[in-house]
């Protein structure tokens, strides 16, 4: 009878530790850092306010390239960018507050030593049939307006007159087998100039149930990697 008393009694006890350490979560968001500054080399993101202490899974985001990290939510943040080639001065040092379970990008544009960022919360399309949805973003600096075309329509616009750091809304696009490609281009809203194209050329290469963003980067008149450009992020 002893014996049953003490395991009761150690089980109580375990159960009462239990119910007091109750496991303590911490509210989180996303954040999608886009490097698209012209002269840009490496950079890597720090959330912590701590000198060369650099956060997520993959530390780096080349330019043209795009990282997605998760930092704490509720209240406000630190984010500091640093270029890995000048760790002084920070390309972008301001503390974001975001909402538990939201999602931002933050869009780096401009160019070396007059960086531009753009803070966007992002509302994601969500898939039910064989769709995909396509938006464009205009970070070249010195470039006009933007359309988006189909290279089967190409005086048709998709989407028209996206400014310097602006945004488009998303468009939905039907996927189904049947469809083969899509050609999505990205045009001078002034002259129609091609200045990028993304192409799905099979069936079974289309982005179905997926947000697809097309990103103008690099400078007019600018050669080799600050060439104008098509930069393609895959979100949600």
């Amino acid at each position: 009878m002893k014996r049953i008393f003490y395991l009761l009694l150690a089980g109580s006890a375990f159960i009462a530790a239990c119910t007091k350490n109750d496991v303590q979560t911490t509210p989180l968001a996303s954040l999608n850092i886009i490097n698209a500054t012209v002269g840009s080399t490496t950079i890597k993101a720090n959330f912590t306010n701590k000198t060369n202490v650099f956060s997520g899974t993959v530390l780096s985001v080349a330019y043209g390239s795009n990282n997605a990290y998760t930092i704490p939510a509720g209240s406000a943040t630190p984010v500091t960018i640093l270029a890995t080639a000048d760790t002084l001065h920070p390309v972008y040092n301001t503390p974001i507050n975001a909402p538990a379970g939201t999602y931002y990008s933050l869009y780096l544009a401009g160019q070396v030593g007059a960086v531009d960022a753009v803070l966007y919360p992002e509302s994601f399309k969500v898939h039910q049939d064989s769709t995909f949805s396509v938006r464009i973003v205009n970070l070249s600096y010195n470039s006009g307006p933007i359309n988006m075309t189909l290279s089967t329509s190409t005086t048709t616009n998709e989407i028209a007159g996206v400014a310097y750091k602006s945004v488009s809304d998303f468009k939905n696009y039907p996927a189904t087998y049947k469809i083969t490609s899509y050609t999505f281009q990205l045009r001078d809203a002034t002259t129609n100039a091609l200045l990028g194209s993304q192409a799905y050329t099979t069936a079974a290469s289309m982005p179905r149930f997926q947000n697809i963003t097309l990103v103008l980067k690099g400078a007019v008149g600018g050669t080799g990697a600050n060439a104008l450009g098509l930069q393609l992020v895959k979100n949600f």
